[in-house]
């Protein structure tokens, strides 16, 4: 069951992060804002994606680990690596609910909106702790929790039962509608680093698994296994319904 919840995931993602790849200085940017800025010897990008994420930490880490479970993705990343010469990332595919990695073996260990797309994301959460060294860095940012999440979840649960043609229907109109708001009350719900609103409802409301958390939970989360706890950003988007918070840690050295 498990694994073929996993699989589900595995293709959700190879069809969806080729066709939507981040605008790479704006993560560059955005990185560089949220990871303490210091000379790291070696860095792990959980669930990579296309791999912006992972060019930019390979400006601050002497060598990066860009591991996801799609192989689509971690092609059209080491395309990406490659055009900008980059020599000193590494590209491994595989789940991290259980990494390839040996106990305490990085410095920096950053997961940007992904373990909340795994089958077990506090599994998949201690495995990022597992690989982390003693004074090591965790970021990640997951789903907050609301009060409207129950509401998402009914309509994704929808979603994920609509023949391919009415998905797509589905999706176009509600970008319409979205942008017609947008321009109207200027709610800014189509933001510059992501003018691409399809693909935000795609990853919305049609991806195979989806949990959250509530801030406090998190907060146990990185007391329970030695880490201290930084709140950077309690919402990503102008609806907290809608939005990742971010957070750090360090790992106790004791």
């Amino acid at each position: 069951m498990e694994n073929d919840r996993q699989d589900k995931a595995q293709a959700f993602y190879d069809d969806y992060w080729p066709k939507n790849v981040p605008d790479y200085k704006k993560t560059r940017e955005h990185v560089f804002e949220i990871v303490p800025t210091r000379k790291y010897k070696k860095a792990f990008d959980g669930g990579c994606g296309t791999g912006v994420n992972s060019l930019a930490l390979a400006e601050i880490a002497e060598n990066v680990v860009a591991f996801d479970l799609s192989s689509a993705s971690l092609k059209t990343a080491a395309d990406l690596a490659a055009k900008l010469e980059l020599k000193n990332i590494k590209f491994v595919q595989g789940s991290l609910l259980s990494i390839p990695q040996e106990d305490s073996s990085f410095d920096l260990v950053y997961s940007w909106g992904v373990i909340h797309h795994t089958v077990d994301p506090v599994k998949s959460f201690h495995e990022l702790v597992r690989i982390l060294e003693p004074g090591g860095c965790l970021v990640l940012a997951v789903y907050l929790q609301t009060r409207l999440t129950f509401i998402h979840e009914i309509t994704r649960k929808i979603c994920l039962k609509m023949p391919r043609l009415i998905k797509s229907s589905f999706i176009k109109s509600l970008a319409v509608f979205i942008r017609s708001i947008e321009k109207v009350k200027k709610l800014n719900v189509v933001r510059d680093d992501n003018p691409y609103i399809e693909s935000k409802i795609e990853d919305w409301f049609f991806v195979p698994e989806k949990h959250y958390f509530t801030i406090d939970a998190m907060e146990k989360l990185y007391g329970g296994n030695g880490l201290t706890f930084e709140l950077l950003c309690e919402k990503t988007g102008r609806f907290k319904s809608t939005s990742n918070f971010i957070v750090r840690g360090i790992k106790n050295t004791n």
